[in-house]
């Protein structure tokens, strides 16, 4: 009797380890996540399939969803600003790195001055040095003292001092540039802390292996505080192109999501009741310099940015991959233009004419100075180089140049008549494409200087997110692009996922291509 009992709770043991790998096996979600390298380290992240990783992984101060795009609390449980919107305090949680050590006010503090250091300088460093105060003489490293404006009041209690009065601050937050990173580890370990073997996470998931071909694979992490809200088992990043067999795998179940599809591959998937698109947080413009005396005149500014055919544009040369831009601002961020369109020939033409230069006659030699790391910007300028010659009989040349930084610092310094140029919000906020035209942003590369211009930007600044703050945001953007002709807006990108809705719930598009992995859970009918 004794025996067969034994033999039937083995019997029943195995049913259920049985039961609990089908579980684990199904919860496993299957990334297609490009054909780069994947990084561990949040220093390295320089595109979408990094960012994505570094969700998984990490959590910083506060977090986001998805859906909405509203902040949420992660290593902070709440927080209040100051009156004047000059500093905000921060309610860190009970929480822990993934091998048990406390993570404090101070794990933040020690975290943010390391990311300071100029030899950890990234792309997004500035995201630091402009918001906080005390930052950029630290960055810099500069021989006079000023004190630097994150304190740890005590273990649970941290505060941040702005440069300015900044009330959407927290929600700047969110961005990796203000990642918290395990600093007890780093200093224990230097560059080695980040290895596979070696990282250290607070995310809902941690490393179980990364091999040679570039496939990461991550598992719960049981010491995450919300660890009941994560509902995957595993998450497996795989390195791979584009391609039909990539689609063959996705159907047969063997890839759950296939992220950032190029617009030269979408032809495999986007005829899938499963491809989105969606509007990027990205907008792509010329430059126009106001240095130049003939760019001085504001009938010409606005007569070369109503000769150009952005429809044509988006159809013929992008394939239909992206959208006309109308303004400055891409219409995922609530404001759209007032404006009917930004094409009318006729208008175009009697500005120039109004300006001195009726049907072109002697308008002076001018370029179009691009950068050719990616030839669709040649096909653009040539483009819209070709419109200008058509609608108002102005021959303008292109100015090439190869090396991105010496393209970059040239255009920095002034030395074009019209430049390319692109922005990428990395905190969903309008605010952060028109700052660039204040004139005193040091982003300001076309130096435009509107009083009225500034002034709306100034009191936005001062306003928390919402309507009212969206209104002056409005009011600014037409009176930079509409009335002044501050410069030349081209399209918005677009982007494309593949997603199992179907066995998944809990995945949504959205403007920043930004996704965490808490919500994401298998279908009930699965």
């Amino acid at each position: 009797m004794k025996n067969k009992l034994l033999v039937l709770f083995s019997v029943f043991c195995i049913l259920i380890l049985t039961a609990c790998d089908s579980f684990s096996a199904k919860s496993r979600l299957t990334i297609a996540n490009g054909d780069a390298e994947p990084h561990l380290n949040p220093i390295s992240i320089r595109n979408d399939a990094d960012r994505r990783i570094y969700s998984a992984l990490f959590e910083g101060l506060v977090n986001y969803d998805s859906k909405t795009d509203k902040i949420l609390p992660g290593l902070a449980e709440n927080w209040e600003y100051s009156n004047d919107f000059r500093s905000v305090t921060f309610h860190i949680r009970n929480a822990e790195w993934s091998d048990g050590t406390k993570i404090t006010a101070q794990s933040v503090v020690n975290s943010w001055k390391y990311l300071l250091k100029p030899e950890n300088e990234t792309p997004y460093t500035y995201m630091l040095t402009e918001l906080i105060k005390g930052a950029l003489p630290l960055h810099q490293s500069r021989t006079f003292f000023e004190e630097l404006g994150i304190k740890a009041v005590n273990d649970s209690t941290l505060t941040v001092t702005f440069n300015s009065p900044t009330p959407d601050a927290v929600s700047r937050m969110r961005h990796f540039a203000f990642a918290v990173l395990p600093v007890h580890k780093i200093l224990e370990l230097e560059d080695n802390w980040c290895t596979p073997e070696n990282i250290v996470t607070n995310g809902p998931f941690k490393v179980q292996s990364l091999s040679q071909d570039g496939k990461l694979t991550l598992v719960k992490n049981p010491k995450y505080w919300n660890k009941d809200s994560v509902h995957l088992s595993k998450i497996v990043f795989i390195k791979v192109k584009t391609s039909q067999k990539l689609y063959d795998d996705y159907h047969s179940g063997k890839i759950d999501w296939i992220a950032d599809i190029n617009q030269e591959t979408k032809g495999f998937f986007d005829n899938d009741p499963d491809f989105t698109t969606a509007s990027d947080s990205c907008s792509q413009y010329y430059y126009l310099n106001m240095n130049n005396p003939l760019l001085e005149s504001e009938k010409i500014r606005k007569a070369l940015i109503f000769a150009i055919n952005r429809k044509e544009l988006t159809d013929t040369v992008l394939k239909g991959n992206a959208i006309p831009a109308m303004s400055l601002v891409p219409p995922a961020f609530g404001m759209e233009s007032k404006a009917d369109s930004l094409y009318d020939v006729a208008k175009a033409q009697t500005l120039l004419k109004e300006a001195g230069y009726e049907n072109g006659k002697n308008f002076p030699e001018f370029s179009l100075y691009i950068n050719t790391t990616k030839t669709v910007n040649r096909e653009i300028a040539e483009f819209v180089v070709n419109e200008w010659k058509k609608n108002l009989n102005i021959k303008i040349r292109i100015m090439e140049e190869t090396d991105w930084d010496v393209f970059f610092a040239n255009r920095r310094g002034g030395g074009f008549d019209i430049a390319r140029g692109g922005w990428k919000s990395e905190d969903c906020d309008a605010a952060s494409f028109l700052e660039q035209l204040v004139s005193t942003d040091g982003n300001n590369d076309g130096k435009y200087a509107g009083d009225k211009f500034d002034s709306l930007l100034r009191k936005a600044a001062l306003m928390s997110q919402g309507s009212e703050r969206d209104e002056i945001l409005q009011q600014a953007e037409t009176i930079a692009i509409q009335e002044d002709g501050a410069i030349i807006p081209l399209y918005y990108p677009v982007h494309y996922n593949l997603f199992n809705s179907t066995k998944w719930d809990g995945w949504n598009e959205n403007t920043l291509n930004n996704h965490t992995f808490t919500g994401i859970r298998i279908k009930a009918e699965n």
